[in-house]
């Protein structure tokens, strides 16, 4: 019981940007919500229902307008929190499989979603799948995903998402492995990343532990997209931000790898900081939660 409750928050950024001991807007909103006292929960509350998609009661939100204090923390709120969660993608530990049949494009979907709902959608419509069947191959996954435009009586042309494996044979995403279908969305997300924060919750879950090292390669070379200078390829630190729950041991190895090593077959630009990455160990020695930085160098 006692190693299941310990976790590790891994957290990857771009150099330059906010430290996690600064914490960016929600440091500055702190100070005040501890000085409006009691006020602070109502206001607290509203948010949380806002971002559930509950609105609350105008009256209550007529109330933190007319309080000049409540109001200013609003403000504070509206202006730099909600941006700041806006920005942020979530991926859960339990992902959706594509299902078999036609994949319905949505009015607009630029995420995997939560749950990894939309991640047949976005292979069907949008995503270049060359670049992304490459990744696969990187990663050691021995199918390529495949889309097939078919023709039905009521919905019209429709894309059908699929596997092939190396011998050609077509299969159901449904139909391989579970861990290709929780591990999908998570390499789809990465392939996306662009200057969001993406926070990945287990992504390691149904992989062994050989691919669990592989995909903490992928999360690091998510933030050094591959550019071309002078005729050449290489790859620089971007904007971005990724945040892993895990308790995989070899992911946060193979972390620490690459801060002391790099990779062999990229340019020397592809290597991590110390500095950009923060480990947060979270364990219960005494019955409650206790959280510490775990310091790492070259």
């Amino acid at each position: 019981p006692q190693a299941m409750s310990e976790t590790v928050s891994v957290a990857l950024s771009s150099a330059g940007g906010e430290s996690p001991e600064e914490g960016g807007g929600v440091e500055i909103i702190h100070p005040v919500l501890r000085a409006l006292g009691a006020g602070a929960s109502k206001l607290v509350r509203l948010w949380q229902g806002r971002f559930q998609d509950k609105e609350g009661d105008d009256d209550e939100w007529q109330e933190v307008g007319e309080n000049s204090d409540l109001a200013g923390a609003n403000s504070l709120f509206r202006n730099g929190l909600e941006p700041l969660l806006g920005s942020i993608q979530h991926i859960g530990p339990i992902r959706n499989p594509v299902t078999r049949g036609l994949q319905l494009e949505p009015a607009a979907v630029a995420t995997v979603g939560g749950a990894g709902e939309n991640t047949g959608a976005l292979l069907g419509y949008s995503v270049d799948l060359e670049p992304f069947n490459k990744l696969l191959h990187e990663f050691g996954i021995e199918y390529e995903v495949h889309s097939m435009t078919v023709q039905h009586p009521l919905l019209g042309s429709a894309p059908a998402v699929y596997l092939v494996d190396r011998l050609g044979v077509p299969s159901g995403i449904e139909d391989v492995g579970y861990g290709v279908s929780q591990v999908l969305p998570v390499l789809l997300s990465l392939s996306l990343l662009d200057g969001q924060t993406l926070l990945l919750q287990q992504p390691e879950l149904h992989l062994h532990p050989r691919l669990q090292s592989r995909l903490a390669d992928v999360i690091v070379r998510s933030l050094f997209p591959l550019a071309t200078e002078d005729g050449k390829e290489t790859r620089r630190l971007a904007a971005g931000q990724i945040i892993i729950e895990t308790h995989s041991e070899a992911l946060i190895r193979r972390i620490q790898r690459r801060i002391r090593l790099g990779f062999d077959d990229e340019p020397e630009g592809c290597r991590l900081d110390p500095h950009d990455v923060a480990v947060l160990y979270v364990h219960k020695p005494r019955g409650t939660s206790e959280i510490k930085r775990l310091d790492l160098d070259e």
